[in-house]
């Protein structure tokens, strides 16, 4: 389950940013988890200045759970892609562009009232 639900995370930040769509990010996370915040406030900012990626910023190749997680939570790792991705304006102006780049990290979700929420995003780079 923690392994889909890491999946279904990626999904809907490619969801919040494409879109872009504020909120959706922080309904998945946890308070105490920074990259999450840093990924909300980056819809934000896209909602706010009426801007999006053209394109999905981010691919999943891998993950894998692995043990040493205190209970109610599970670590595991993430192989994914930032892919070289276009920010463009209402008129489809690119206004910024991400370079592709690998973007291995460890993840930890914990279970919260019947539920995952992502914790923590750590590059292992």
């Amino acid at each position: 389950g923690a392994e889909a639900f890491v999946r279904f995370f990626f999904d809907q930040l490619n969801t919040a940013l494409t879109e872009p769509r504020a909120g959706l990010i922080k309904s998945l996370s946890d308070p105490k988890c920074e990259f999450c915040k840093g990924t909300e406030d980056t819809a934000v900012y896209l909602v706010r200045e009426n801007e999006r990626y053209a394109t999905n910023p981010v691919d999943v190749i891998d993950v894998e759970a692995f043990v040493g997680a205190p209970e109610g939570q599970q670590y595991l790792a993430l192989s994914m892609v930032q892919k070289r991705a276009d920010i463009v304006d209402a008129k489809g102006v690119v206004v910024a562009t991400d370079s592709r780049k690998d973007a291995d990290s460890n993840v930890g979700v914990v279970w919260s009232s019947g539920r995952w929420l992502m914790l923590a995003v750590e590059r292992t780079e």
